[in-house]
């Protein structure tokens, strides 16, 4: 799975540096608690990783199983900009272009190919009917119909505690607005009835959750297990396994961005998405600590 160090750095996840500090501060671990950086260098400056991926969750109706489709991240147009909000909150601002977002939804419209689902063909014989053809008779690459991807949004982070780490409790999303317009944010739901929010992998939490991926993060619904793969935040391993450190009323998820421009209209320029993470840990001397970074992208 891509590691977000090597793509920060390399300027794959982020154009520009994913390292860099601005704003008012830019200390690291200089004495203060609990905080969120993009690596586990100590000293490392408040810093948090957001990205976005599309992707699509391809179904064998013969096997009843789901598997993830081919993944493809979304580029920010911008180095990110991090800012001391308060004694235990930073930011981190990003923009992306207005251009690249609708490229990127419109691509997400069109999909990729779907093997199990061919195309209707006429029937020959002249009988008036339709001839389906055989599953996965276009493979992956061949004549498949396309199925459309969705879109996701998370973070990925590495939580340093100057102060030691005895429990890290758990990651929280603690706000959020969408404020693009044409799409709305959702959680990405676990598996059960009713729908839970509570949707982590199976190693949730980590203090090293930078290691993410472009998987379709499917809980289990097609065969009841969920995807395993890197899930930033949200941790790693099988998705949907249950935590006693995650729970509706605190809930850390992936979202999923909904396109609904051809009812809403298109975004704007200026329009802003913003989220607020939250980690609770408690240290080394028992003491809990709270630490908290917004998430603010502007369309350029």
């Amino acid at each position: 799975m891509d590691n977000p160090l090597f793509l920060v750095n390399n300027g794959l996840l982020l154009k520009g540096s994913g390292s860099g500090s601005g704003g008012s501060g830019g200390g690291g671990g200089s004495g203060t608690g609990v905080y969120f950086a993009i690596n586990s260098t100590v000293g490392s400056p408040q810093a948090i990783a957001p990205y976005m991926w599309r992707n699509t969750l391809i179904v064998n109706p013969i096997l009843g199983t789901g598997f993830s489709g081919n993944g493809h991240l979304l580029l920010f147009v911008s180095s990110p900009v991090h800012s001391q909000i308060s004694s235990n909150e930073w930011q981190t601002d990003l923009s992306i272009a207005l251009n690249d977002l609708i490229t990127f939804a419109d691509a997400a419209i069109v999909g990729q190919p779907n093997p199990f689902e061919e195309a209707e063909e006429e029937d020959p014989i002249g009988g008036g009917g339709i001839i389906i053809g055989p599953p996965g008779g276009g493979g992956v690459i061949g004549g498949g119909l396309n199925q459309p991807d969705e879109i996701f949004f998370n973070v990925a982070t590495y939580l340093h505690a100057p102060n030691g780490l005895q429990t890290l409790n758990r990651y929280e999303i603690d706000n959020m607005n969408m404020g693009w317009t044409g799409f709305q944010a959702r959680p990405v739901v676990g598996f059960a009835f009713p729908p839970s929010a509570v949707c982590v992998g199976a190693n949730y939490p980590l203090q090293d959750s930078l290691a993410i991926s472009t998987t379709y993060p499917d809980p289990g619904f097609v065969s009841g297990v969920g995807i395993s793969s890197d899930w930033g935040i949200c941790g790693t391993g099988t998705l949907n396994t249950a935590t006693t450190n995650n729970s509706n009323s605190q809930p850390i998820t992936m979202l999923n961005f909904r396109d609904f421009r051809q009812i809403l209209g298109p975004p704007q320029v200026g329009q802003t998405f913003t989220i607020r993470y939250k980690a609770e840990i408690v240290n080394t001397a028992g003491v809990t600590e709270t630490a908290f970074h917004t998430v603010v992208i502007t369309i350029t």
